[in-house]
C-alpha cells in the first residue's frame, strides 16, 4: 500500500508544468518511460516502438482513454502503479 500512497500523492501534487522525468530524476523509487502513442488495446501505433507490457493494463488503458487532456491517474499495474498524464 505504500507504493499506490506514494503514486497518488505524485499525481496529485502534478503541476501542468511538471514533468514526469524531472520527478523520477529526484526520487529514485520512481521509473520513468514514455508509454505512448498507444491503442484503446494498449498496443503501439508505431511500427519502431515496443510498448512496456508491465505499464499497461485494462485499468490503467480505461482510465487513460477515458481521461481529459491534463488529468493525472494511477492505476495498478503489475509490480506496482503507473502515474500517467
Amino acid at each position: 500500500m505504500a507504493a499506490k500512497a506514494l503514486a497518488e500523492k505524485i499525481a496529485a501534487d502534478l503541476a501542468p508544468t511538471t514533468t514526469l522525468t524531472s520527478l523520477a530524476d529526484k526520487d529514485k523509487r520512481l521509473s520513468y518511460a514514455k508509454l505512448g502513442p498507444i491503442t484503446r488495446f494498449g498496443e503501439s501505433l508505431s511500427p519502431d516502438y515496443v510498448v512496456d507490457s508491465k505499464r499497461v493494463g485494462p485499468e490503467m488503458l480505461a482510465k487513460l482513454f477515458s481521461a481529459k487532456a491534463g488529468d493525472s491517474l494511477v492505476t495498478p499495474v503489475l509490480g506496482g502503479y503507473v502515474i500517467a498524464r
